[in-house]
C-alpha cells in the first residue's frame, strides 16, 4: 500500500491511520476541500478503498482512517486540491461494486473558547484563574479595550496577527483536539 502512495499522489502526501494530535486538517477556508467516507466497516479492505478513489480522482492529496480511543471509526476522511472534484465525490457518494457508502463534506465542528481576559484558550473570562489581562491585539497587559498600540502581536503564539485569527497555529492546534483531529 505505501508502494503506490508516492507515484500516484506524490511525495508530500501520507496515507495512513488518523488520529487525534495528528496532521492538522484543512477545510476550503485554509487550502483545500475535505470529504468523509460513512459507513466504511473496520474491518474493509483499505486498499480497495484507496485504489477505487485513485482511480477516480486526481487531486486527492490525503487519505485518513478515523481512529478514537484505539478503535477503528467507520468513517474515512479524503483531502482533495480540486473543489470541483470534491464536490463531485459528495455528490455522487462512494461505490464500490454493488455498496454504495454515503459521502458529506468534512466541516469542523467545534471551535476553541477563548477568554477575553488573558486571550489564553480553554476557559472564559469569568473563570479565568490569572491575576493579570492580556491584550488580544498587542500581547501588552492591559484589555483591548484600552489598546493604543499600533503593534500587532499574538498573546498564544507572538505572531503577527490578534489571537482571534483563525490560522494561528494554537488556534488550530486547539481545534484539532477539540475535533479528534
Amino acid at each position: 500500500m505505501q508502494n503506490w502512495k508516492s507515484d500516484i499522489f506524490g511525495n508530500n502526501t501520507s496515507i495512513d491511520k488518523y488520529e487525534p494530535g495528528a496532521n492538522i486538517i484543512s477545510n476550503t477556508k485554509f487550502q483545500y476541500t475535505s470529504a468523509l467516507i460513512k459507513h466504511i466497516p473496520p474491518n474493509f479492505p483499505e486498499n480497495i478503498v484507496l485504489n477505487n478513489i485513485k482511480n477516480n480522482y486526481n487531486s486527492v492529496i490525503n487519505i485518513k482512517r478515523f481512529i478514537k480511543n484505539g478503535n477503528i471509526l467507520n468513517t474515512i476522511k479524503i483531502d482533495f486540491s480540486n473543489n470541483d472534484e470534491c464536490l463531485d465525490f459528495i455528490n455522487n457518494g462512494f461505490i464500490i461494486g454493488n455498496q454504495f457508502f454515503p459521502c458529506e463534506k468534512f466541516v469542523l465542528l467545534k471551535t476553541p473558547i477563548r477568554c477575553y481576559n488573558c486571550s489564553q484558550f480553554g476557559h472564559i473570562d469569568k473563570t479565568c484563574p490569572n491575576n493579570f489581562s492580556k491584550c488580544s491585539k498587542c500581547s501588552g497587559e492591559h484589555k483591548k479595550s484600552e489598546c493604543t498600540s499600533e503593534i500587532i502581536k499574538c498573546p498564544n503564539c507572538n505572531g503577527n496577527h490578534e489571537a482571534s485569527n483563525q490560522n494561528c497555529p494554537i488556534f488550530l492546534e486547539q481545534t484539532k483536539k477539540l475535533n479528534f483531529l
